[in-house]
C-alpha cells in the first residue's frame, strides 16, 4: 500500500485503457509538442500514445508529436545501445589505462547518438514541463558539443604526446 492507502499500480494496469475515456487524457494547460498554451474554448487536439492521450494546440503539433512517438518506438532502442557501448568503451579504456584512445571516440559515438537518435525520455508526462521541440533541440545541442569536444580533446592528444 501507498502513502495514502491505496495499491500501487502496476505496468500492465497503465497499460489498460480506462472505461471512462476522458481519464485517458492527461491533464496540462500547454501543448506536449511546442509547449504553448492552449486554448480553453478550442476543441482539444489530442496525440495518442499507448493508452493515454496527450494535448497539443492544433493539426501541425499533432503531426509532429505522431511523428516523434513513432520514430521513439522504433528508435530509442538504438540511443541505449549507442550510449552502452560507449560506456563499455570508457570501462575498457579504464582498465588498460589508456583512457584517451577509448574515451574521446566514445565521447563522440554518444555525441552522434544523441544527435540521429535524440529520444532521451522515457516519460511522455516529462514533456509537461519541456516539450518534444525543446527536447530534441536540447538533445542535438549538446550532442554536437560532445562531438566537438571528443574531436578536439582527441586531436590535442595525440598532436601533444
Amino acid at each position: 500500500m501507498s502513502k495514502k492507502g491505496q495499491k500501487k499500480k502496476r505496468p500492465s494496469e497503465y497499460l489498460t485503457p480506462s472505461a471512462d475515456p476522458s481519464a485517458n487524457v492527461a491533464q496540462t494547460d500547454r501543448c506536449v509538442y511546442c509547449g504553448k498554451a492552449l486554448d480553453p474554448q478550442a476543441p482539444p487536439c489530442l496525440v495518442t500514445v499507448r493508452t493515454r492521450s496527450f494535448p497539443v494546440c492544433g493539426q501541425a503539433c499533432r503531426e509532429g508529436a505522431d511523428a516523434y512517438v513513432r520514430s521513439d518506438r522504433q528508435r530509442k532502442k538504438f540511443l541505449y545501445l549507442v550510449l552502452f557501448f560507449c560506456a563499455i568503451a570508457i570501462l575498457i579504456g579504464s582498465v588498460i589505462h589508456d583512457p584517451s584512445a577509448f574515451l574521446y571516440p566514445a565521447v563522440c559515438l554518444a555525441g552522434l547518438g544523441l544527435i540521429f537518435f535524440p529520444y532521451p525520455i522515457t516519460s511522455f508526462e516529462t514533456f509537461f514541463s519541456c516539450p518534444i521541440r525543446r527536447v530534441v533541440l536540447i538533445c542535438r545541442i549538446v550532442g554536437v558539443i560532445l562531438v566537438i569536444l571528443g574531436v578536439f580533446f582527441f586531436a590535442a592528444l595525440r598532436i601533444f604526446s
